[in-house]
């Protein structure tokens, strides 16, 4: 674009910032914010945030606040980017001092801050969190913040709390979302409630991930029930075998057609 003669605008930045997280490549970020501050689009607060949301999660949290501090104007995506830098690498301390001095917050700033208590396993913290979350009138638990809090009731063994959440999951449609299905399965598997483990295994189905047979497996042989456990296990194992045989085999028919069209080119039939 450059090359011909085309200038970036601050719309550019936000897409580039962007594809460089998806490449981990902090010299390539380092490249892009000079050219962004060369452009003049700082004061720009989408590209600004996006700028600060590319360090954070390039785990570069020095460069990702000294933006954050920088900016002259911040709004709510621009302090939630920041929290979640600082849960992401589980400095949690920092991301409540953040939590704490937001001027406004939505269920994105909570939700950031509960998942990093789940995922730093300070679950008692996760769940008066959202406990706190569950009292305001205008703020609703989504899909995210029901996967993140959901860990917290299974290692409590808050088994009524963590049914209460999912009656609203349920409800709002957000069993439909694997992590969601995957975090109540883990729930009832730990808090020693296999057979209701087993209907929400069998309600995921074909959806499934080796986190809902792991966490079906482990709650049967945790729950002293090995034999089926090491059943599961070997259907896991047949199915994960056929799987395979079936990817391999749909490989090798691509390539087959591929060869086939190569092969039948005029131009190749020259040679």
């Amino acid at each position: 674009m450059r090359l011909h003669g085309y200038p970036p605008n601050q719309h550019t930045f936000n897409f580039l910032f962007s594809a460089c997280t998806s490449l981990c490549s902090l010299p390539l970020a380092q490249f892009l914010h000079t050219h962004f501050v060369k452009s003049g689009f700082q004061p720009d607060l989408f590209a600004a945030t996006a700028l600060l949301d590319m360090y954070a999660k390039l785990g570069t949290l020095e460069f990702a606040r000294k933006v954050f501090d920088e900016m002259g104007k911040r709004e709510i995506p621009s302090w939630n980017a920041m929290i979640a830098g600082y849960t992401r690498v589980g400095d949690m301390e920092e991301a409540l001092e953040l939590f704490k001095l937001m001027p406004c917050r939505n269920v994105v700033s909570w939700t950031a801050v509960i998942s990093g208590y789940s995922r730093s396993k300070q679950y008692e913290k996760a769940m008066g969190l959202f406990l706190r979350m569950e009292r305001l009138k205008d703020i609703r638990p989504n899909e995210v913040t029901v996967a993140s809090i959901l860990p917290a009731c299974a290692n409590l063994g808050a088994l009524e709390i963590g049914q209460r959440i999912e009656e609203y999951a349920r409800k709002n449609g957000f069993f439909k979302n694997l992590y969601v299905g995957n975090a109540v399965l883990e729930m009832y598997a730990k808090c020693g409630n296999i057979d209701v483990a087993w209907r929400v295994f069998e309600e995921i189905g074909t959806l499934g991930n080796v986190c809902s047979w792991n966490s079906m497996i482990m709650g049967l042989a945790v729950h002293g029930q090995c034999s089926k456990a090491l059943e599961l296990y070997d259907q896991m194992m047949v199915i994960r075998t056929a799987l395979a045989l079936f990817l391999i085999f749909f490989a090798d028919a691509i390539i087959y057609q591929f060869l086939e069209v190569i092969l039948n080119c005029p131009s190749f039939k020259q040679y």
